[in-house]
């Protein structure tokens, strides 16, 4: 086939193929049937609109080339952009039809929406709310929230039943076990005996269940107690010969239940030691310290103006005049400093924050007398190992009889 000019033209209308970078079209090719190659310049054959023989040449030919080609050809492919598929109208009616509530797709987005509720403690009333139906409008249009009564009466119960039976199964597979008790009221003054559980299981880990927190209206005595605390151990299985210990407070009718059914039993080290340090600061000197202090706090707790001048003192928004003011007497070393460099260092700064806030307490009839403040030094002196020890044991994580376990 004879040889095209060097001066090819590229291909009229749509060239989408990548071939089309290596081929062209002689000039006196008026109707651009006779594609020649950019490299050789041979004239190639090809059928109608087929760019086959085009491939085929710059595979046999030049093969470095077909490289590139191919390359090309990936790159254009991932890249593109696939042609939108336009709805078919058994798909328009499908996509208006709600969910069967008998279909998997419905009892699975409820299911969601009840486990949402019960591991972030939400009310029940959430699903009517009109901000919540709207955000499920928009992420599933065909699904119908059903009412606040299904949720209560049907899919609570069902999560309820079904957390239950798999700790339960769980709970079978352990050989011993502690337990933590308590007696608390919520803030409607409604009674609740909770129950834990510790154990390690099969794997070697640690685990602790909340298997209850029951309505307690009866009278807090320890018969009653030990009764209720049989019950819950009863309910989910547990023998009574696997329990290695009970920790409770040092409340006496918790301590006479335990010994009613003659579990073994230990007090929390953290409740001791909180009812220790209480009794220890009952004088009244350090009463009428902590009061003042108290008072403080109040003060700037329910004063706007107060809270901004305390966060002005914080930022450091003082001039020079007050900076001396606030220095000379309480603070020499802050002026010393600040004379030297024209700036504070990061210790004369918060040196600074203290007295300055310091400062405003007092001129607020609230700050303590010399008396008062060497009371509470004296109190922090004489608490701070017990308040280590409390620390340290609350960083570890671990309750009392987690520890006796292992």
């Amino acid at each position: 086939m004879a040889a095209c000019s060097r001066e090819l033209l590229p291909k009229k209308g749509t060239g989408n193929s990548v071939i089309w970078n290596w081929f062209g079209f002689d000039a006196a090719d008026k109707t651009q049937t006779k594609p020649c190659c950019k490299i050789c310049f041979k004239a190639v054959a090809t059928g109608s609109s087929s760019t086959t023989n085009l491939f085929q040449h710059l595979r046999n030919k030049h093969p470095e080339e077909w490289e590139k080609c191919n390359r090309l050809r990936s790159e254009n492919g991932s890249s593109s952009t696939p042609a939108k598929k336009q709805t078919t109208l058994p798909e328009s009616f499908t996509n208006c039809v709600p969910y069967d509530k008998n279909g998997a797709r419905w009892k699975a987005i409820t299911e969601a929406i009840m486990f949402y509720i019960a591991t972030d403690m939400l009310p029940i009333y959430s699903v009517e709310k009109r901000g919540f139906n709207h955000m499920l409008k928009v992420l599933d249009a065909r699904y119908v929230v059903p009412s606040r009564k299904y949720f209560a009466d049907v899919a609570l119960p069902h999560l309820y039943n079904t957390t239950r039976e798999k700790i339960r199964s769980e709970l079978e597979e352990m050989q011993v076990y502690s337990a933590t008790t308590d007696l608390w009221s919520s803030r409607t003054m409604q009674t609740y005996l909770s129950l834990m559980v510790h154990y390690i299981n099969t794997n070697w880990t640690l685990r602790s269940i909340c298997l209850q927190t029951a309505y307690f209206p009866d009278n807090h005595t320890g018969e009653i107690i030990a009764h209720g605390l049989k019950d819950a151990l009863s309910s989910w299985g547990l023998s009574e010969e696997r329990l290695v210990c009970m920790t409770t407070d040092s409340s006496t009718n918790i301590i006479k239940a335990l010994k009613d059914n003659n579990w073994p039993s230990l007090q929390c080290f953290g409740h001791r030691l909180h009812n220790a340090i209480e009794n220890g600061v009952k004088d009244p000197r350090i009463d009428r310290a902590i009061g003042v202090c108290k008072k403080a706090v109040s003060a700037f707790s329910y004063s706007w103006k107060k809270r901004r001048d305390m966060t002005e003192h914080q930022h450091n928004r003082i001039d020079v005049d007050t900076l001396r003011a606030l220095t000379e007497s309480k603070g020499p070393s802050i002026l010393k400093d600040y004379e030297a460099s024209g700036m504070l260092s990061e210790t004369s700064r918060k040196l600074l924050i203290k007295i300055g806030v310091s400062a405003m307490v007092e001129q607020s009839g609230l700050y303590p007398c010399n008396d008062e403040k060497q009371m509470l030094a004296e109190s922090v002196v004489t608490l701070f190992p017990s308040l280590k020890i409390k620390m340290e044991e609350e960083n570890e994580g671990f309750v009392t009889q987690q520890l006796k376990i292992v």
